[in-house]
Order: structure tokens, then sequence, then C-alpha cells
């Protein structure tokens, strides 16, 4: 009787447990919910719309960096943008300590072909063959666990790589990426 008893406890203590987690989940999506619904996605179609024909994408990956903050809850955001061979540091939030050459990578035409893959938020460990090994380090020191790239008018514009507590794979974000 004892040993179901202590079971019985075992497992009562484990659906608190994991009803604590589903209760945070849920006030997370709530508040990524609410956050998206002040955002007029009307005007941030029009917005990136406009700047894609006559804008620059400077403007839109700032706009695009600070929806990454507020609406989507990344503590984390380091953005590689390309220029001339290399992926250089051009945003980073909530990262302190650090040298720019520390975040600066080489361009290859197989880096190219993996992310061209998909543009949705992927788990790093996708893309870590890839990285020099002092680069995914200093990623997995800063507990930065996803990336995705982006791309402006079919060319690789730059790279994102961010830690979140919030869902990157709703649609809100797939319309906020994919524009």
């Amino acid at each position: 009787m004892q040993y179901q008893t202590m079971l019985t406890v075992i497992l009562a203590i484990l659906v608190v447990i994991l009803s604590v987690l589903l209760a945070i989940r849920i006030r997370r999506e709530k508040q990524q919910t609410s956050a998206i619904k002040r955002m007029d996605l009307d005007d941030f179609s029009d917005f990136l719309r406009s700047n894609s024909v006559e804008g620059t994408i400077q403007t839109v990956a700032g706009r695009v960096s600070e929806f990454l903050k507020g609406t989507f809850g990344c503590e984390k955001i380091v953005f590689l943008r390309k220029q001339r061979g290399l992926l250089e540091l051009n945003y980073y939030h909530g990262i302190r300590g650090f040298k720019r050459h520390e975040f600066r990578l080489r361009y290859s035409d197989a880096l190219g072909s993996k992310l061209q893959m998909s543009f949705m938020p992927r788990p790093l460990s996708e893309l870590a063959d890839m990285l020099p090994e002092p680069f995914v380090r200093k990623l997995e020191q800063l507990q930065i666990d996803t990336f995705f790239p982006v791309y402006w008018r079919s060319n690789l514009y730059g790279l994102y790589f961010v830690k979140s507590n919030l869902s990157l794979d709703s649609p809100s974000f797939t319309l906020l990426i994919g524009g």
C-alpha cells in the first residue's frame, strides 16, 4: 500500500508541474496574441509593400528588429549583414561584452544553399556544421538557439540569430519575415 501511495503522490506532483508549465505557455501565447492585435497588420503590410519597391532594406530591417524585440519577445538578437562575401555584425540586442570580430563570418555558396532551404526560424544546430566552432560556441554561450535568413529582392541580405521566450513558428511571425 505504501508503494501505491508514493506513486500517487509522485503522479500528483507531476500533474501540478505540467499544469504550471501549461499555464506559463498559455500566458506567453496570450501575450504574443495581444501584442499582435495591437500591431496594425494592414499598416505593416503597406509598409513592407511600399518599402520593397522604393524603400531601403535598412528601414525594413530596423522595423523587423523592433518587432522581434517587442512583439515576439526576443531577449537576444544578433543580425549579420551580408557585405562583400562576409556576414558582418550589423545589429545586436541584449548582449554585452563582445568583440565585433567575434560576429564575422565568411559567406560561402554552401552556406547560401543551406540558408535558401527555408526562411522560417530553425534551430542553430541545423547550421552549426557550416559555421566556425568559435562562432557557434559564442552563440551557445549567449544561449542563442534559433536562426533565420533575410532575403531582399531574392538576394540574401543578412542572417538573424535570436533567443526568444515566445513561439517563432506562429502565422504572425511568418507574416513578419515572409513579408
